[in-house]
């Protein structure tokens, strides 16, 4: 679950968005226990991906790894390039 986590968010922050995400949805609403937020990361982090699953929703921002990828990689690329004009 960490992977998915924005730098600046921790894993238990994140799992906390997906949570609130969750909550607005009207059925996941009903099925979530009142105390949600108190339960162990495990266990939300569980229901996180129970729901992301079966909802096929993005609630965690999966979808946008492939762009991060490759934003990623172009950076690679242009320090790679400068890295080379700097020691020649």
């Amino acid at each position: 679950m960490a992977d998915f986590a924005w730098p600046e968010q921790t894993e238990p922050e994140t799992i906390d968005r997906a949570l609130d995400a969750m909550k607005q949805d009207a059925v996941a609403r009903t099925l979530l226990p009142a105390n949600v937020k108190a339960l162990p990361i495990e266990a939300k982090r569980s229901l996180v991906l129970m729901y992301a699953e079966n909802s096929r929703q993005d609630i965690l921002g999966v979808k946008e790894l492939p762009d991060v990828v490759q934003w990623l990689q172009r950076a690679a690329t242009i320090h790679n390039h400068n890295m080379a004009l700097a020691t020649s």
